[in-house]
């Protein structure tokens, strides 16, 4: 979940390919996602499935205006670059990716993202693309983004300007100093 994220980024930085650990409740399978959606909500909160949704960013509270969580990004300028992201785990439609272009432009985002299940459509990819790119000195980037869950947990992520250290949130994590025992003892 995204309260994981940043052990797990923490984790990495100290240990590199070689930490080992495992995330009890993340969905690591398509059919571990679809679980988690179908399971009924216990309150007027989201479930699993909700929070789990953009576990990359921050979820929304409260009515969401068409914004299911937020990412921040530094592309080597000063000013701090926002993405969209929407979730939608039903049977999709190219008025979302419409709407969300909608929201893009009223946030005044750089980047968004819709997650979904399902493929996008014919019609999506070619809204998505009429968005146009993003251009920085790091290169071109989609504006609007189509990201299946699948995809997702294959390791595909969101394309974005990544310079080196402006977009870590957290401090890294030193590596460990392990000592090796002596020989001979």
């Amino acid at each position: 979940m995204a309260r994981c994220n940043p052990v797990k980024t923490r984790l990495r930085d100290a240990y590199g390919d070689d930490a080992k650990y495992q995330v009890i409740g993340e969905p690591t399978t398509v059919e571990d996602a679809n679980d988690w959606r179908r399971r009924p909500r216990i309150s007027s909160k989201p479930g699993p499935w909700g929070w789990w949704e953009a576990a990359s960013g921050r979820r929304e509270k409260g009515a969401d205006k068409g914004i299911d969580g937020r990412l921040y990004f530094h592309d080597g300028t000063k000013a701090t670059r926002q993405i969209i992201l929407s979730v939608k785990a039903g049977k999709l439609h190219a008025n979302y990716v419409r709407d969300l272009r909608g929201v893009m432009e009223r946030e005044k985002a750089d980047l968004a993202v819709l997650l979904s299940f399902d493929k996008p459509t014919k019609p999506m990819r070619a809204e998505a693309a009429s968005a146009g790119f993003y251009s920085s000195s790091w290169g071109q980037f989609p504006r609007l983004q189509l990201l299946t869950v699948e995809e997702l947990l294959a390791g595909k992520g969101i394309d974005y300007p990544r310079v080196t250290g402006a977009n870590q949130t957290y401090k890294i994590a030193p590596r460990p100093h392990l000592k090796v025992a002596e020989k001979g003892l």
